[in-house]
């Protein structure tokens, strides 16, 4: 668990808190794709940073229709 941790600001970025801007706009990509609080906050975590395609396994993120693509595999 320990290597993970120091691994982790290698492979993303990591946010130490979530400012009230952010969750104000995952609330309306939840709302307006029908996603969870969970899954529109790691959407707009995407999307903060704004990369280009997003690929998951959750099925769910793609209600999101808009830019990145999201592919689901």
């Amino acid at each position: 668990m320990e290597a993970f941790r120091e691994e982790l600001p290698i492979l993303c970025v990591v946010h130490d808190s979530l400012s009230m801007g952010t969750v104000q706009r995952a609330a309306h990509l939840g709302w307006g794709n029908g996603l969870s609080m969970a899954d529109a906050l790691i959407l707009q975590a995407f999307l903060d940073e704004d990369v280009s395609h997003i690929l998951t396994t959750d099925h769910d993120l793609a209600a999101y229709e808009g830019a990145p693509e999201v592919e689901v595999r």
